[in-house]
């Protein structure tokens, strides 16, 4: 439980910082926060209810064809559990990649908030800590559509498509 409230003071201490006005500070700031939640949710151990399941869809992956388990569950998620599975990665790997493609959709969406690191206080107790320490799949999808909602709003069509097509 402390790591947990560790996060969340951590990055509720950063937010009262008076560097609102100070764009480099706050991507500073952003950078050290994403990396922190990317460490802590990438290599986290026996973390969340569906541990062992994802422990068993990596070594199912792993052990078969691509083409035997493309439909196992969602094909993106097997296409990566089986990519890492074949470079003999680890379960890690996957849980490290997922931490990327979440953490850095996350820090996208909230750079286009008013307040970036207030936005990121909101987030981190339900979505950082409960989906993105524990629901693999889910917090991959929300990365992906926090990743659609920026490029959208920057009005980079060709980018939103994208992010739509990997959460499909």
């Amino acid at each position: 439980m402390l790591p947990y409230v560790i996060l969340i003071i951590i990055t509720a201490l950063l937010s009262f910082l008076p560097i609102k006005n100070n764009p480099i500070a706050v991507k500073f700031l952003l950078l050290f926060i994403s990396s922190i939640y990317i460490v802590v949710i990438g290599l986290r151990y026996q973390v969340g209810a569906d541990w062992g399941s994802y422990i068993q869809i990596y070594d199912i992956i792993y052990s078969g064809t691509l083409k035997e388990n493309i439909f196992f569950t969602e094909p993106g998620y097997v296409l990566l559990n089986w990519l890492l599975g074949k470079i003999d990665a680890g379960v890690y790997s996957v849980n490290f990649v997922i931490a990327l493609v979440f953490v850095s959709g996350l820090i996208r969406f909230a750079e286009k908030t008013p307040n970036p690191l207030l936005s990121l206080v909101c987030v981190t107790p339900y979505l950082v800590i409960a989906i993105g320490m524990s629901a693999n799949r889910q917090a991959l999808a929300i990365g992906f559509i926090f990743h659609l909602i920026a490029s959208w709003h920057q009005g980079s069509f060709k980018k939103a498509l994208l992010a739509f097509i990997a959460t499909s």
